[in-house]
């Protein structure tokens, strides 16, 4: 008798018996877990195993960062585990005097952290007669985030604790990967990818591939404007920070801008000079200039047009400054007259995986600009219907989508009601998006959990998928495109690092209880 027959609370006829998820449940049984497994193979199925066979000792905490999230674990614990309630708990859906008598029941509980540490805190919830905790996407699982309130609440009240932490994407900070194994008190990690034999069979063939893009002469022109006035401005900043003077247009490092912003803010709070504030608004003067920049190489002069018009609102010596050099309405002319390569050759990708029979596709942008720019684009081609999918919040007088409207959205796509979903970032992470038949990314992103959260939107289930990354020659794009795939390969490996870590303690632990046995 299998793993599904022989439990009761699985629904054998709706679980699809696979040896990868079976395998991974053996190795978490009894012991506190991180899995790291690929996007789409299913770590809500490995959870609901793991959780039946916990049913029986007591209630199974499953916690995940958003709502919609949230809602969908709901329903697929719900699908795959019989004569088991499994109740979602959020601040709108049940009011707290509701929720304390909700938590005194059997069952599986899925909801966000925030709501259980609220809970916790003010005693509605008390874990002591929970027999699983899983924490989904723990990744997350350090600092002050919620994941670490509850399980520091969790693993002191329990009498008998296990903790279960899922990820696609752990980081390549083995200092922060050590902080999760700590907070969650993890003792074994279980680590699959498509090299794992036992995975192989259910992992459709990916083609991952990048396209170069020329910038066109105009672009050059403006990209050369943008770079004199950062020179000058590098160059004022200089005579307040020797860190400057190294710093030229064509290498420069945002994050060292940064750096610099942040020393002068924590001199001026400590009694700084008057030329503080100077330098402050100089950085700041350098900062946008770049942002002008990387607008126009990596995104389009449409993104560029769009910042300008925010600029002429911003009334900062910063941008004061960016607007009186006689290179800016040279720059802001010129940018409307730049034909948008990168923007033709998404919309050539698109039409033609469409046309080929393509089902759905993703298109991944950085900014709402963009996508909004993508989904006009896209919409003016007869075959192709492009929505936007992005973020709750407001941004520069837009509103965002709300909860409800993301999950109409998802849905529509789903069943194939429009057949391009242009998405931020909001769509890498945390939401259940469709599976598709291709992946376009407008602009390759630095983090390499970014980068494998965003390719894991295809090629699942067995299904074959593709991954096109566009990438503009000689900008921020080729850095960002190179820091990922290093990233990546440096993930995997901290985490058998980790894994190896783990094993070693754990025998010398073993090693230890038989000497202190045998001397008893």
């Amino acid at each position: 008798m299998s793993l599904l027959q022989e439990n009761k609370y699985i629904d054998s006829t709706v679980v699809e018996e696979r040896e990868y998820q079976l395998n991974v449940c053996r190795e978490c049984k009894d012991k506190n877990s991180l899995v790291i497994l690929p996007t789409g193979l299913g770590k809500t199925i490995i959870a609901g195993l793991i959780a039946a066979q916990k049913l029986s000792e007591g209630q199974v905490l499953f916690m995940a960062p958003t709502k919609p999230l949230c809602e969908q674990h709901q329903e697929s614990l719900q699908s795959i585990l019989k004569d088991v309630k499994v109740r979602l708990i959020t601040g709108e859906n049940l009011k707290p005097s509701q929720r304390k008598e909700v938590w005194s029941e059997d069952g599986v509980y899925v909801a966000t952290p925030q709501t259980v540490a609220n809970d916790i805190k003010k005693n509605r919830y008390n874990p002591k007669n929970t027999s699983l905790a899983v924490f989904d996407e723990a990744h997350r699982a350090v600092g002050d985030y919620a994941y670490t309130q509850v399980a520091n609440a969790y693993l002191k009240t329990s009498p008998d604790p296990q903790t279960l932490g899922l990820t696609a994407s752990p980081g390549s900070d083995i200092e922060k990967l050590r902080e999760v194994v700590e907070n969650l008190e993890i003792d074994n990690v279980s680590i699959r990818g498509e090299w794992s034999n036992d995975v192989k069979p259910y992992i459709g063939e990916m083609d991952f591939e990048w396209r170069e893009i020329e910038k066109p002469i105009e672009m050059v022109l403006v990209e050369e404007a943008i770079d004199s006035m950062q020179r000058d401005f590098l160059d004022k900043l200089s005579r307040y920070t020797k860190q400057a003077r190294n710093m030229k247009p064509d290498n420069l490092s945002k994050k060292g801008l940064i750096e610099i912003q942040k020393r002068f803010r924590r001199q001026l709070q400590d009694g700084g000079q008057g030329y503080h504030y100077q330098a402050l608004s100089m950085v700041a003067s350098c900062i946008k200039t770049a942002h002008m920049k990387n607008l126009l190489t990596t995104q389009g002069p449409e993104s560029l047009n769009n910042y300008i018009e925010q600029l002429e609102q911003d009334t900062t010596k910063a941008a004061e400054r960016i607007q009186r050099r006689q290179e800016y309405p040279k720059i802001k002319k010129a940018t409307r007259n730049i034909e948008n390569k990168k923007l033709k050759k998404t919309s050539e990708i698109v039409q033609k995986e469409i046309k080929q029979g393509g089902n759905r596709v993703i298109v991944f942008a950085e900014y709402r600009s963009t996508v909004d720019n993508i989904v006009q684009t896209l919409n003016r081609e007869n075959e192709v219907d492009a929505r936007k999918f992005i973020g709750q919040a407001d941004s520069h007088g837009k509103t965002g989508m709300t909860q409800k409207q993301q999950k109409e959205r998802l849905d529509k796509f789903r069943e194939n009601k429009f057949n391009v979903l242009v998405s931020t970032r909001i769509g890498e992470e945390g939401i259940d998006i469709p599976l598709t038949s291709l992946v376009v990314f407008y602009e390759p992103v630095p983090s390499a959990v970014r980068l494998i959260q965003r390719k894991g939107r295809t090629a699942r289930d067995g299904k074959y998928g593709r991954v096109i990354v566009l990438i503009m020659k000689n900008s921020q794009d080729e850095a960002y495109y190179w820091k990922s795939q290093r990233g990546q390969k440096k993930m995997y490996k901290i985490a058998y690092q980790l894994k190896n870590e783990l094993t070693n303690q754990n025998h010398r632990e073993e090693e230890s209880q038989s000497k202190l046995n045998r001397f008893t």
